[in-house]
């Protein structure tokens, strides 16, 4: 139970890196959040992705939204 405790405070620590103006920072972090492999984290995936506007970032979020 810890582990999962200390992986949504993890995700909690990225989420506001998926909101970055820089999309360099929402791609390497959409790449970390779907390491993390949790419910959550998907979700955060999803829910970007319907927001993101570049190409890259939406690339990334695809394939790993995909992977999972």
């Amino acid at each position: 139970r810890s582990s999962f405790k200390r992986g949504d405070t993890i995700i909690s620590i990225f989420e506001r890196k998926l909101h970055d103006s820089d999309f360099l920072v929402r791609g390497f972090t959409a790449r970390v959040i779907a390491q993390l492999a949790s419910p959550r984290g998907r979700e955060l995936l999803n829910q970007r992705l319907r927001l993101e506007d570049n190409e890259t970032v939406i690339r990334i979020l695809k394939k790993e939204l995909e992977s999972q």
